[in-house]
């Protein structure tokens, strides 16, 4: 059997839709949270293997095809929001697969997380989709519990009431 493989992967496909908003490299590494010269290897990789990209007087630009496969990486991800969102009828969100007792369980969703990781972070959206998920968890009135690392070594990022301990803003009860 023939297994179907995506010609871009989905960090390149990522990459392809922030260019396209980008005002040039030095704003799109700030996007991606890579340094300058990873997000230009990347294009690069991108531009030999499908022609989505070209170097014109030496500065990226999407090609018309590079233009479809954004309008298409668009569309795929609205489309599969709202597989996984849907709302009801009645205003409540369907998760799939949860029971009428599940529990969310959110663990280490803290600020010293947020602060370690902005160089090369692999999830720039962690805190707006946990905010999201919270949200939709939330209306339904369901349990939510946090689990969080606390560390007693004054150097931690996660130090006892410290700020990088704390829940992200975003995760907290509202």
């Amino acid at each position: 059997m023939n297994r179907l493989k995506f010609a871009l992967s989905s960090d390149q496909l990522e990459l392809l839709i922030a260019f396209e908003k980008s005002q040039g490299l030095t704003h799109l590494s700030e996007m991606m949270a890579r340094d300058p010269s990873v997000v230009s290897r990347n294009l690069q990789k991108i531009a030999e293997n499908y022609p989505v990209l070209k170097k014109v007087k030496g500065r990226w630009e999407l090609t018309p095809l590079g233009i479809q496969v954004n309008l298409r990486t668009r569309t795929y991800l609205e489309d599969q929001e709202k597989l996984f969102l849907t709302v009801a009828e009645d205003k409540k969100t369907i998760l799939l697969g949860c029971s009428e007792d599940a529990v969310l369980v959110i663990i280490n969703a803290q600020n010293g997380l947020f602060d370690a990781t902005q160089e090369g972070r692999n999830n720039s959206q962690a805190e707006k989709n946990i905010g999201r998920i919270l949200r939709h968890w939330r209306a339904m009135k369901r349990k939510v519990f946090h689990v969080k690392h606390v560390s007693d070594n004054f150097e931690s990022i996660f130090f006892r009431n410290s700020i990088g301990c704390e829940i992200f803003e975003r995760c907290r009860a509202s």
